[in-house]
Parts: structure tokens; C-alpha cells; sequence
């Protein structure tokens, strides 16, 4: 028997090394597609951790004022094992009022369980300091602008530049740990989650921008830098995933509910009652208050500057808490309009229960007062057919008029300390419509003011003060 040619046995060891060469690469296949869906998976359950998250802020924040009366709009404070509160709980303090504030998500004040990326690390949360519900902030309404950005790896900011567009909160997935980051447990507290409290050991930046690290200080903006997941074979030096909340997003849900529209315009009517109460408290004649300054520039967070100016040169103006110009003028004993709390003195009182303080102290700046030239301090309190308000396509007279603005309709009302200066909260165009907005050169407030079907061109709410001191929803025209 012949031994097979050289040839044929050159044939056969090139078939075995394609066959081998075929089967490990089928192998790499395999492992690479293997390889690939748990890098899918990892990313699909991080995206649903991080959504789930925000939904259940959402709904916190929307719901807050359902045990907390008054109180539009809060986002719990993270969990940083501050104080002696267990894993998952909120702070007790959150820092200082205006500090923004960083740390893990509190699952456990938002009663649910750990939420966990998909490489298995519980989020952590960021909340700007205009939203903490702890350590109160002076003002949260549907005007009040966040102190974050958040950019995308190639610099650019994932929303516009405007104040009006920064982020409230920032959700964050810390992915697999890179470089020297230590996860190991150095906290008795973090039996659930594991690892400990320190930041840098789970978010990181770019270089320029540090996702672990907040300026501190009060009203300070402070950035946020997204990440890719995270890719074992590449050299990235941040890999945290994030998920924002947006001032928009959080008030479009809670403005649609009809019971906050209705507490909005019953307070507007109880606080025109109470300057109703300040004209029945004269002697000889119902004369009113002076309003506050519509510039409050720079702070109009303090109950406080919502002050009456002695002889303004402008009739419509804030509606004052402070009214003890008008009150020396007008020879009344209290200088505040309205009480807070029991220990105050004052001509009505905002019932606390109910939140209507609590309400009034969120939402000041959106409250108005006009005051006819007749019903002015030092006025004789007497109509006469050209020194009253009235209403378009109207002959009936009123001593002053309340005002709710609702939603700005043209441009955003930005708080100078939000980083707008001047700011656009001094601008009366900005909160009431035409014709409402019309009195700023007449100081004698005579002036013909509308009642409207709320719409995108008008949406100000108005209550009339009747020259005998009855309040009435002012009639449409």
C-alpha cells in the first residue's frame, strides 16, 4: 500500500486548521455575543433603575403637599449618613438653606425598596437647594429655577442655557467602579446597599467637571457631567449614567391638578379679605393699604420685603404683608396685614391647618394688589365715578382689586440669586396681562382691569374689593 502523497497530506492539514480556525472563531462569536447582551442587559435594567427612580420623585414631590399642607413641588434630601437616621432614609438637616446637596437616594423616605443598576450599585441623587424640602426653601412655585447643569460628553449642555431650563435633580448610576474607586462597606448603615458613603468612590468628571464634588455655598451652580456605560476594554475615566428632572416636568404635573388651582384661587380670596379687614378697622372711613414695590431686586424669597411703600408713586404693586406705612398714614394700630401663625398680630389670620400660609409664603410673588385713589391712605374712602377701579365694558366701581398671576405666558420670571441679574422678577409684564398690566405710569390705579376666561393670551385671577369692604370674584367681561 502507497503512503499518501505529500500533497494530500499538505491538503488534509490545511482542511484541520480551517476547521480549527472555524470553531474558535465560532467561539469568539459566541463569547462576544454573549459578551454584548449582558452588556445590553446591564444598560437596559440602569436605564429602568434610573427611570423608576424618577417616576417615584416625581410623584413624591407632586403629592408633597397631601401631608405637608401648603406645600407645592419638595424633593426629598439624599442620603449622605450625616446623622443617625438608618440606610435609605432622607437627612434630617439636607445643610444649610441655598446648599445644594449630593448623595445616595433615599429609597427608604420614598418607600421603596433599594433601587440598583444594572451592575448592581444603589443610585445616588442630587437635589438643587431651591427644592429641599428639609431644610425649607423661602420660595418653591412654578417659577422657581433649578441650580444645576448637566453636560454630555462632548461639552455641550443636554438643555438650553436659560435659567429657566436648569435641572431641579440629577439621578445618578455609578456603574462599575474605575480606577482606585473603593466600594468595600466602611459604614455599619449600608447593610442594603453595601459600600459606603464616599462619594468620589462612585462618581467621577471628566477633569474639568467633577460629578463627586459640590462647590458648597449658597446659591451656587453647580455641573454635572454624563458618562458612557461602562466598557471594560476602554480607558474612559467616567462612566456615571444620569437621569434629570426638570422645573417643567415636575409643574406640569402638579398644575394639572384641578384641587391646587382651586386652593390657589381660594387663597387669593382670602387674602382679599384680609385687605378688606384692614379697611374695616378705621374709624371714619375704609381706606386700604399701599401695595409693596413691584421690584423687590434682589430677594424676593423673604416674607419680609413684601413691605408697603410710604406715598408710592404706583397704585399696583405686590400685595403687601408689612403695612405699617399705610397703618402710620391711616392712624391703624398693626403694622402686618395678615397673621402666619397664632403669636402675630394682625388683621386676618392664614389659617395654618389648611396650609394657607405655608401657601402664601410659596407662591408671594404671584400675588397683587391695586388700590383705588379714593381708598389710598389719607383718601376719603368714597367713590365718585373717576377715582375708582372698574372693569372693562363696566360702570361698577371697587375700592381695590387682589391678583393671582397664573403660568407666565410670555417671558420667564427669573430670581436674580438664581444667576439672572437684574433678573426678570421686577418686570409687572412678566405676571399680569393686558389690560391688568396697564397701570405702570398711572399712580392713581383709576384704571379699567379685566377678569378673563383663562387662555394663552390671559390666565390672571382677580378679586374685587367693593366700596363697603364685600369681596366678590371680579365679573367677567
Amino acid at each position: 500500500m502507497q503512503n499518501p502523497s505529500p500533497k494530500r497530506q499538505s491538503g488534509a492539514a490545511i482542511l484541520l486548521m480551517l476547521l480549527l480556525l472555524t470553531t474558535a472563531g465560532a467561539g469568539i462569536l459566541v463569547a462576544q455575543g454573549d459578551h454584548n447582551r449582558h452588556q445590553l442587559n446591564t444598560h437596559l435594567k440602569t436605564s429602568m433603575a434610573l427611570a423608576q427612580a424618577k417616576d417615584v420623585l416625581l410623584a413624591h414631590a407632586t403629592t408633597y403637599d397631601f401631608t405637608r399642607p401648603g406645600r407645592l413641588g419638595f424633593l426629598p434630601c439624599p442620603d449622605s449618613s450625616s446623622d443617625s437616621n438608618p440606610e435609605g432614609r432622607e437627612d434630617a438637616g439636607c445643610g444649610a438653606t441655598g446648599e445644594n446637596r449630593i448623595g445616595r437616594l433615599p429609597w427608604r423616605s420614598l418607600a421603596i425598596p433599594p433601587i440598583k443598576d444594572g451592575d448592581g450599585e444603589c443610585l445616588w441623587y442630587a437635589v438643587s437647594s431651591s427644592y429641599k424640602g428639609r431644610t425649607t426653601s423661602k420660595l418653591v412655585n412654578a417659577d422657581t429655577n433649578g441650580f444645576f447643569e448637566v453636560f454630555n460628553t462632548d461639552g455641550t449642555l443636554t438643555h438650553s442655557g436659560n435659567a429657566e431650563d436648569r435641572i431641579i435633580a440629577v439621578i445618578f448610576a455609578p456603574g462599575r467602579p474605575l480606577g482606585e474607586q473603593d466600594r468595600g462597606q466602611t459604614d455599619d448603615k449600608t447593610e442594603e446597599c453595601g459600600g459606603n458613603y464616599t462619594a468620589s468612590n462612585y462618581l467621577e468628571g471628566d477633569g474639568a467637571i467633577d460629578n463627586a464634588t459640590l462647590q458648597g455655598g449658597t446659591d451656587v451652580l453647580d455641573q454635572f457631567i454624563r458618562g458612557q456605560p461602562h466598557n471594560p476594554n476602554s480607558e474612559a475615566t467616567y462612566n456615571d449614567r444620569l437621569l434629570t428632572i426638570t422645573q417643567s416636568e415636575l409643574w406640569s404635573t402638579i398644575l394639572a391638578r384641578d384641587s391646587v388651582t382651586e386652593k390657589l384661587q381660594l387663597l387669593t380670596q382670602t387674602l382679599a379679605e384680609c385687605v378688606a379687614s384692614y379697611g374695616l378697622a378705621g374709624t371714619s372711613e375704609n381706606t386700604l393699604p399701599w401695595p409693596a414695590p413691584v421690584n423687590l431686586n434682589p430677594e424676593y424669597r423673604l416674607d419680609n420685603q413684601y413691605d408697603d411703600a410710604n406715598n408710592p408713586s404706583f397704585s399696583l404693586g405686590r400685595l403687601p404683608l408689612i403695612v405699617d406705612d399705610s397703618a402710620t398714614e391711616a392712624g391703624r394700630e398693626k403694622n402686618q396685614l395678615f397673621a402666619l401663625d397664632e403669636d402675630e398680630d394682625a388683621y386676618c389670620q392664614l389659617d395654618s391647618p389648611a396650609g394657607d400660609n405655608k401657601l402664601w409664603q410659596n407662591w408671594k410673588d404671584h400675588f397683587f394688589l391695586v388700590t383705588s385713589d379714593a381708598f389710598q391712605p389719607g383718601g376719603n374712602g368714597l367713590c365718585d365715578g373717576t377715582n375708582c377701579i372698574t372693569l372693562l365694558n363696566s360702570a361698577a366701581e371697587y375700592a381695590a382689586i387682589v391678583f393671582f398671576a397664573g403660568q407666565a405666558l410670555t417671558a420667564p420670571r427669573n430670581d436674580p440669586l438664581s444667576g439672572e441679574n437684574p433678573g426678570t422678577k421686577h418686570i409687572l409684564d412678566n405676571y399680569l396681562e393686558a389690560p391688568n398690566n396697564a397701570p405702570n405710569g398711572d399712580p392713581d390705579g383709576n384704571h379699567a382691569y379685566q377678569q378673563g376666561t383663562a387662555s394663552d393670551t390671559i390666565n390672571d385671577i382677580l378679586y374685587c374689593i367693593e366700596p363697603d369692604m364685600d369681596v366678590i370674584l371680579c365679573p367677567s367681561t
